[in-house]
């Protein structure tokens, strides 16, 4: 360990890395490390700070030897930077009020008041009183206006790490984390397709038909990404490189792809910060419904398998995909489980099966004098008019619309009036009968 390096820790909950120092500096080898990788200096703490990422990690195990986890919490660290922030509030206070009395000093020896006697010897210095008191005025409001944006600092850091800790703010950081999750398994997804894309072509003994198949495929683009390198269909069609060439380097290109050290440690990285988060949130509720294909196939997708598919054979669920399954789900292209099992491995990764959505009522079409609609949370009473399909459809899709009714078990189509003598927004908003449309039995009969 650096002899200036006191430790490093890792914090999950802003998936921060700080290294701490004895003293006010590090070692000059130290320092240039840290610069080239983007850490940032708190002089106040006396540590450096960054974002994770796999080199900082390696860089901070090589100065300090281990990461260990962060001993304060983020509230804990938000509440003694708001100490901070006051103090300084306090200090640009203090300075404030030392300007007012200093100006005041100074015009208490400006002979109460006396005017400015032009030509006298005591015009100089009187002039640079009155400037000198003007500048220290100026001071003073300049710090007393600095004291509330201080203020406005610490309440802000003590409001942004409670906003961190809700509930609501985790749920949608998990969302976030999953999506970075899928972004990274994609890549690792597109190299296994690239890879076995190319073994096939490779594969091929007609020469004729294989120097064909990868002039097409060089440089295309699959819903996954690019085939090939950038620059290889240039160089194949210039001469610059042979089919050979092409398949042995996009192979080579597309293994570094499956076997990505940076994509492993950064998913790694994000299982552990979602395992750290859905703790947080509490206990996983576990899957009480009908496990079935599209209940696993969901959940598979939201973890990064590439167009999973789902079969039930011999009372086992069958999970497979085209390419190997993220390595946190299972082994393999297939995963076959009971659905216990699969409730098990679900509550284990800390996924919780949506609800359904309700279904929305009905749109019905029947006729009636007026009817009363919910619009922009209010009941209003709407007039009915009859239309037909056609004239329905050619007024401006601004301009009409579904609307709930006021017991919401059902809804009707509204519209602005077409026939209307004021035109546009201005025209009043109806019901609509559709008289070439299928006519439903009257709810409003039903209630009576």
């Amino acid at each position: 360990m650096n002899i200036n390096i006191s430790k490093a820790t890792y914090s999950p909950e802003d998936n921060k890395l700080r290294l701490y120092i004895d003293g006010d500096r590090v070692g000059d080898d130290a320092y240039e490390k840290l610069s080239e990788h983007k850490f940032n200096w708190a002089p106040l703490q006396k540590l450096f700070w960054a974002a994770w990422s796999p080199g900082r990690e390696d860089l901070l195990c090589d100065l300090a030897g281990e990461i260990v986890a962060e001993e304060t919490t983020l509230l804990e660290r938000a509440e003694a930077k708001a100490d901070r922030l006051e103090a300084l509030a306090s200090k640009r206070e203090r300075e404030s009020e030392a300007f007012v009395l200093a100006s005041n000093r100074i015009a208490e020896r400006m002979n109460m008041g006396q005017p400015i006697l032009v030509g006298h010897h005591s015009e100089r210095k009187a002039r640079k009183d009155v400037e000198k008191a003007k500048r220290l005025i100026e001071k003073a409001n300049e710090k007393a206006s600095s004291v509330s944006y201080w203020l406005y600092r610490a309440e802000g850091v003590e409001r942004h790490a409670n906003y961190k800790n809700d509930v609501g703010v985790r749920q949608r950081r998990i969302k976030t984390l999953l999506k970075d999750l899928r972004d990274y398994q994609r890549r690792i997804n597109h190299g296994f397709i690239c890879l076995s894309l190319w073994g096939k072509l490779e594969a091929i003994d007609d020469i004729e038909k294989r120097d064909l198949l990868v002039s097409s495929y060089v440089g295309a683009q699959l819903k996954t990404g690019a085939t090939s390198p950038n620059g290889y269909y240039s160089l194949l069609s210039k001469g610059g490189m042979t089919t050979d060439d092409v398949i042995s380097g996009a192979l080579k290109w597309a293994e570094n792809l499956t076997c990505n050290e940076y994509c492993s440690r950064s998913i790694q990285h994000l299982l552990n910060r979602l395992g750290y988060e859905r703790y947080m949130l509490g206990e996983t509720a576990r899957y009480t419904g009908t496990v079935n294909a599209t209940v696993i196939k969901g959940f598979a997708r939201e973890h990064g398998t590439h167009d999973p598919q789902c079969k039930k054979v011999e009372g086992q669920w069958v999970l497979s995909s085209s390419v190997p399954l993220p390595v946190h789900l299972g082994d393999g292209e297939a995963l076959s489980m009971s659905d216990s099992e699969w409730c098990d491995l679900m509550v284990s990764i800390g996924y919780e099966v949506p609800l359904k959505k309700a279904a929305k009522p009905p749109i019905l079409n029947f006729k009636a004098d007026e009817l009363k609609v919910m619009m922009w949370s209010e009941t209003k009473t709407l007039r009915q008019i009859e239309l037909s399909k056609s004239q329905y459809s050619d007024i401006h899709s601004d301009y009409r619309g579904v609307k709930p009714s006021e017991c919401g078990k059902y809804r009707v189509k509204i519209c602005k009036n077409p026939n209307s003598a004021v035109e546009g927004w201005r025209a009043e908003w109806v019901c609509v009968f559709l008289t070439d449309s299928k006519v439903h039995p009257s709810p409003l009969e039903t209630v009576a």
